[in-house]
């Protein structure tokens, strides 16, 4: 049998539609029932522990989390975060770097660690039955670290290679003028004015330049508290187990005075366009619009999801397979603790940069003016319940998932459970979430169009060297 596929289309929503009303709470049939429920006590130094057990997965991860990244920074000491977070793994006051890799590898785990604008995080994943190694393994890196001056050096060339080499001065003078290619930086730079959110995580060459053994020290000793970081636990793993073992390992680290968090960047009250012009291959268009959120605090912050949900399934049905006018396009919601962005970003032929704005406003405009339909609505829902549903699987995804929420809510305050949130988004949250997201006061516009391409740089090279072999003529014939 044969079926078209508007009937696939409309069988599909018709399932979106029944798998969020069946019940009204987080669980259909039981999936994702209690996902979110995690266990929270707080150690005498003044660590938080978040435990969510997950038995007959066999295998446990285990975040500990740092309240500091780069947005704790200035530009003078731009990428010192990251910088700490490199040093942690190259050997400790107990072992060497190799015997750090070594524990872990053994077990048949893995670890790694990130640095993003807020925190800092030291993951490990091992089996379950390898608990108090990993423990044991994250208070030593963590609260450790031997910062020896040869490893220093050696990590300085690696973040050096990391962010792509060094860059010459007269390049960063070029992107503060216009001609980068970063609109992501550029937008936040613009958006959050005189907030460390404007900088890179990684750092700049002049200021990893200066980063010395005494400064990692210093940064080390005021971020590095107990009382200022999240161990999140989740796997075969009993609360008990995680309390008597974090007590055992972590327990002895003394609390500390807590550094400032970083001011909320001031409102800009007025619609920003930035037009930047680095040189490139062709004539491509990179486009990215949105608005100012207030991030994680944000009471609509899941009405945000469901509207970036609609707005990117619209856009790609219209922009790139109606109009095949790009490749790619997404809309997300980007939150931090207290500030946020909404964006919706794709690139395209510069010849149709007027029709895919266009085609971006138009679709804007419909979900202001509470155009979203209940069929649209409840497919977005579908899809986002379900992508969740795939992407924390793993405990060492789920972990991170936790992680985000554990930035901005306080010891004992309840995870949100998104399915239910989600599910509880009406057409009416979607329409105020976008009327507030693109106020005509607060709305901004990026756009990357290249001032020179290879094309027109060959031509201009044609153009120099047939007018240089003219001059040659003449004087040669004078």
């Amino acid at each position: 049998m044969v079926v078209s596929d508007e009937v696939v289309s409309a069988m599909s929503l018709d399932r979106g539609a029944q798998f969020l009303n069946t019940t009204g709470d987080s669980s259909v049939d039981g999936v994702g029932a209690g996902l979110f429920a995690v266990e929270q006590f707080t150690l005498a130094n003044g660590l938080q522990i978040w435990c969510k057990p997950r038995p007959g997965t066999g295998t446990v991860a285990l975040l500990l989390q740092v309240r500091v990244g780069a947005r704790y920074e200035t530009e003078a000491d731009n990428g010192i975060s990251h910088f700490l977070e490199h040093m942690l793994f190259s050997g400790s006051e107990r072992w060497t770097e190799q015997e750090i890799i070594e524990i872990i590898r053994r077990c048949g785990g893995s670890w790694n660690g990130t640095t993003d604008y807020e925190e800092t995080t030291c993951e490990v994943h091992l089996r379950a039955a390898d608990l108090l190694t990993g423990l044991d393994w994250l208070a030593e890196v963590v609260f450790r670290p031997a910062l020896l001056e040869d490893m220093i050096e050696r990590e300085r060339r690696v973040i050096i290679e990391e962010k792509g080499g060094r860059l010459a001065r007269w390049l960063v003078w070029l992107d503060e003028r216009g001609f980068g290619y970063d609109l992501g930086r550029a937008v936040r730079r613009k958006v959050f004015p005189g907030s460390a959110l404007g900088l890179y995580v990684i750092g700049e060459d002049a200021s990893l330049a200066r980063i010395d053994r005494a400064a990692l020290l210093t940064h080390h000793r005021r971020y590095y508290l107990p009382n200022n970081m999240t161990l999140i636990v989740v796997g075969d793993v009993s609360p008990q187990a995680v309390r008597a073992g974090a007590e055992a390992f972590f327990g002895g680290f003394p609390s500390g005075p807590l550094p400032p968090r970083p001011a909320t960047p001031p409102w800009v009250r007025r619609p920003l366009r930035l037009r930047l012009h680095g040189p490139e291959i062709n004539d491509r268009a990179a486009l990215m619009i949105g608005g100012r959120t207030r991030g994680l605090a944000d009471p609509n912050r899941f009405a945000q999801e469901v509207l970036a949900e609609v707005l990117e399934h619209a856009l790609i049905e219209d922009v790139r397979y109606r109009q095949g006018l790009v490749y790619d396009i997404a809309a997300e919601v980007v939150a931090f603790t207290d500030a946020g962005l909404f964006t919706i970003a794709t690139t395209c032929d510069g010849r149709a940069l007027g029709r895919v704005r266009n085609a971006l406003a138009r679709h804007v405009r419909a979900a202001c003016a509470g155009e979203v339909t209940d069929a649209a609505l409840a497919e977005a829902k579908a899809a986002l319940v379900g992508r969740a549903l795939l992407g924390l699987e793993s405990n060492l995804d789920l972990a991170w998932w936790l992680s985000g929420e554990a930035l901005h809510l306080g010891p004992g305050a309840q995870v949100p459970d998104y399915f239910a949130e989600v599910g509880r988004v009406t057409r009416e949250d979607v329409t105020r979430a976008a009327q507030a997201i693109f106020r005509t006061d607060a709305v901004f516009e990026a756009v990357h169009r290249p001032v020179m391409t290879a094309g027109r740089g060959v031509r201009l090279l044609a153009a120099g060297l047939g007018l240089g072999a003219g001059l040659l003529a003449l004087r040669r014939r004078a």
